[in-house]
């Protein structure tokens, strides 16, 4: 499938694929332990935004706590107080599922038809190598 194209849904919504990292010429990311990075951006309705932030902050912790869950968070636009971005890593397909499964997420995705100002933003990037940024 190219990149940047929808390759599966976050609810009814789209989530674009990436990938990134270096390979080798016909190798697959899944043989290289990639792991996978989602990008998730949020605008609610103002009168929502408190909700939707209370609803997320509950999903912090349990998230974190999932096995295979390296790095999970979410935080307000410094543009927007009414957007909110997630940054989730995880080490496999596996550890998403079960991160994704959670109740307070379940949660969460009642809450978002009603609460979306816009169709969320999400993208999926499989990552197969990192080195420190500083």
């Amino acid at each position: 499938m190219p990149l940047g194209t929808p390759r599966q849904t976050l609810g009814p919504w789209p989530v674009i694929h990436c990938a990134a990292g270096r390979r080798i010429l016909g190798e697959s990311l899944e043989k290289e332990n990639a792991v996978i990075v989602i990008r998730f951006r949020v605008k609610c309705q103002p009168a929502k935004s408190e909700e939707l932030a209370q609803a997320f902050q509950k999903v912090l912790a349990p998230s974190r706590a999932v096995v295979g869950v390296i790095s999970f968070d979410i935080g307000r636009d410094v543009d927007d107080a009414n957007a909110f971005i997630a940054t989730e890593v995880f080490e496999d397909a596996a550890a998403r599922e079960r991160q994704e499964s959670l109740p307070e997420v379940a949660n969460v995705m009642t809450l978002l038809p009603t609460a979306l100002a816009a169709p969320p933003e999400a993208t999926l990037f499989e990552v197969s190598s990192s080195s420190p940024a500083m």
